[in-house]
This record gives C-alpha cells, structure tokens and sequence, in this order.
C-alpha cells in the first residue's frame, strides 16, 4: 500500500509512522521541513511552501491512502 502522511512530525504522525515502519508499508512524507525529519533515509520525504509551491511536488503520483 502506497500511503501519503501530510506532516510527519507532529502528534499524530509521530504514533503513525513508526507503525507504518514496523508494518513495512511504503509511504511518503510530506511537510514544510521546518522540524527535523527523525526518518531520514527510511522513508521518502517531500518538503513543500504551500504558498510558492502549493501540492505541485506531487503532481503525478499515486498513492492508495491519505
């Protein structure tokens, strides 16, 4: 399952994550990097300025859960 995780950092995505990690699930991270990313390297990340940006970093990909 390809799961998308809008922040990564904060409350409920610091219990999520590591259950994701531990079930073995591919998921992708995105936030506005402000906080250190404590899963570097274990999973994708993608930062973003939803004002110079907006969600055009992920234009194109797929994911089955938000």
């Amino acid at each position: 399952m390809k799961i998308l995780v809008l922040g990564g950092t904060g409350t409920i995505s610091s219990y999520l994550v590591p259950q994701l990690l531990e079930r073995g699930d591919r998921f992708t991270l995105l936030s506005r990097g402000h906080r250190r990313q404590p899963y570097l390297g274990a999973v994708e990340h993608i930062s973003v300025d939803r004002f110079r940006d907006g969600l055009k970093p992920l234009a194109g990909r797929e994911f089955d859960a938000t």
